[in-house]
């Protein structure tokens, strides 16, 4: 059954009453709060290009399947001076970005033959009612899964787009074997050297960095993209993104890495398009699919949105966590109690999701709390230490989860199998503490202080001096200090710098004929010890200035002693005194800092030389207590 409500006309106007009460003055009909499973829709009426946007909103139920459009588009920011203005009965107004007003008119235009049933989140949802927003947010998922269609709105014409859409439509038809030199033979350099350009300015429109837009189009059940006066199925512009990656793809393996960032730019912005439209590709998904919260913080982590709460709901209905009430959408309460309750969901339900088998592809739990601990420096001092700050885009998230990721089944640190099961527990006992069960089992004795890694990622050949300089003054001292603290044997050196990990093969670097001509063979000295070959061997990666080492291992880690004889790699902000925690089930070792109440802090997680498989835990196990993190 739907309850028809006011008429409503939509006209640009140059001084809105209010743009931060996109619903003031709603009669009482459209400011009554809806029920679970209600939504509003909008009937477009008919009318000429610039004419003024008249409509009725009315109430249905999801139960009663109405037939209507749902529109995607991007919020403008609310420092943007473009909007138009909603006109209501007795006068009053509310204000619409102008990014909304173009979707409405081109939808109007587009359907010419009968009136179409629009959903759109800034007309539909009571921007000022909370209760009501938190109901129609907690919905997202039925309402774009249940609309007959979703009407992508990419923005307004620009002078690129005639340009662009010749440009897609060609690359869609032949996405199977595009490549830049078979575009430029079958279309000519004017493809290649302005139509990818042109192109570039879709992939680069606001909408693909919009966060909420990722649960908009994985329910969708069919997808339009309209751009301007243009439209295309999201097949074919997905078929477009695809070759235009190929084709960046192909070029990056030709380009002088000294000049490089215009290509990886370029790159990033394809990459970017071309995760959303792998979206679109799977299929609608139903609303009762899942996945796993960490990882779709993980390829999301770089949208944009709103308020900061918007970083959890924003992505709710793609995750299992939309089953548990204490994450259901609330706008009431802080983003730091947010950030606690999504992070208490992770470390003690989801957690039961994830197991340690090499077919696994999702993070261990663990990872909140060492991301956690590594956001120190930027996150709020209210948080407590094990909660993340979930709204960071800070570049690390993505390098330490695919750390996490590839390394979480090689590491047992914390034990292994049913015995020693990653299990933390919020206790309600100790308010806004973690329950943790694990062996302290060494203080650190010593830190190596501005002992991270010098990482430099370049080509040697594009700038021969700064290389070598590189080497001479930094490369080689960092190794000599890391190898007089260290005081272990150099035949496990090399593994120990990599901080276990396997970098991979060694990239095309100088000869070792090159590094003794170069390096004076005095700078390869280490108390009595001098030995050119070795220092060579050790710093291969290193050497070859490898940018893929960055994402093998924690390049901000600093070098320790233990009180039980072992050297390891610490957080920088790790101090003297500080103690190394074994927690049941992580891969990896924490440090953590004890406080005057008893408690502990999280100060983050490290790599410690001959415990990292388990040998520690398996000597001490009877040695298990329970560890409060706050």
């Amino acid at each position: 059954m739907a309850v028809e409500s006011s008429t409503t006309r939509i006209s640009h106007n140059t001084r809105p009453r209010r743009w931060d009460l996109p619903w003031r003055g709603r009669p009482e009909v459209i400011n009554r709060a809806l029920g679970l499973r209600s939504i509003r829709l909008l009937r477009l009426s008919q009318g000429l290009v610039e004419a003024e946007l008249e409509g009725r909103l009315r109430t249905f139920s999801l139960d009663d399947h109405p037939d209507y459009i749902a529109i995607s588009y991007a919020w403008s920011d609310e420092h943007d001076r473009n909007f138009a203005c909603l006109h209501l009965q007795y006068d009053e107004t509310t204000v619409l970005p102008k990014s909304l007003v173009g979707a409405l008119r081109t939808i109007r235009n587009t359907w010419t033959d009968c009136p179409a049933l629009l959903w759109a989140d800034q007309i539909c949802i009571n921007q000022e009612d909370v209760d009501d927003k938190n109901t129609q947010v907690s919905q997202m998922s039925e309402i774009y899964c249940g609309a007959a269609q979703v009407f992508i709105w990419l923005g307004d014409a620009t002078e690129h787009d005639e340009l662009a859409f010749w440009t897609a439509q060609c690359l869609a038809k032949h996405r199977g074997h595009a490549t830049e030199a078979s575009v430029r033979a079958r279309w000519g350099a004017k493809l290649v050297d302005h139509g990818l350009k042109a192109l570039e300015t879709i992939w680069s429109r606001s909408w693909f960095g919009r966060l909420w837009v990722r649960q908009e189009i994985v329910f969708a059940q069919k997808a339009t993209f309209f751009w301007g006066s243009h439209r295309m199925a999201a097949s074919e512009l997905f078929a477009a993104c695809t070759a235009h990656e190929r084709i960046v793809k192909h070029k990056m393996g030709k380009t002088n890495w000294a000049h490089a960032g215009d290509i990886l730019a370029k790159w990033n912005l394809l990459n970017n398009a071309s995760q959303l439209f792998s979206l679109i590709d799977q299929g609608p998904w139903l609303p009762d699919r899942r996945e796993d919260v960490l990882d779709v913080l993980r390829f999301t982590f770089d949208q944009g949105f709103g308020v900061k709460h918007d970083r959890v709901y924003g992505i709710a209905s793609m995750t299992s966590s939309r089953e548990y009430a204490s994450l259901n959408p609330n706008y009431l309460i802080s983003c730091e109690e947010q950030f606690l309750q999504t992070a208490v969901y992770i470390l003690t339900i989801e957690k039961s999701t994830w197991k340690t088998t090499a077919s696994t592809k999702c993070t261990c739990p663990s990872f909140v709390l060492a991301i956690a601990a590594a956001q120190h420096r930027s996150k709020s001092e209210a948080m407590p230490s094990w909660v993340p700050d979930f709204a960071s885009s800070e570049p690390l998230w993505p390098v330490k989860q695919d750390h996490y990721v590839e390394y979480s089944r090689k590491y047992s640190a914390g034990g292994k199998g049913q015995a020693a099961k990653f299990d933390p527990k919020y206790n309600v006992g100790f308010p806004r503490c973690l329950q943790l069960s694990g062996i302290l089992i060494s203080k650190l004795d010593a830190i190596l202080a501005d002992s991270q890694p010098p990482i430099q990622c370049a080509r040697p050949s594009h700038c021969e001096d700064v290389y070598w300089h590189y080497i001479k003054k930094k490369l080689v001292p960092w190794y000599n200090r890391c190898r007089d603290f260290g005081r272990c044997d150099l035949a496990d050196f090399k593994k120990f710098l990599h901080q276990g990990e396997d970098v991979g093969r060694k990239l095309a670097g100088p000869t070792l004929t090159q590094f003794r001509a170069m390096v004076p063979r005095t700078a390869c000295s280490s108390g009595d010890a001098v030995d050119v070959n070795r220092t060579f061997a050790d710093l291969g990666v290193f050497i070859a200035w490898s940018q893929g080492i960055v994402h093998r291992f924690d390049c901000r880690r600093v070098m320790t002693r233990s009180s039980d004889r072992h050297v390891g790699w610490v957080p920088e902000a790790a101090k003297e005194g500080d103690e190394v925690l074994l927690v049941q089930g992580a891969p990896f070792p924490f440090v953590v800092r004890r406080l005057a109440s008893g408690r502990y802090k999280v100060v983050g997680d490290a790599y410690i030389d001959g415990i990292m498989h388990g040998e520690s835990w398996k000597e001490r196990v009877d040695e298990q207590t329970t560890v409060l993190i706050e």
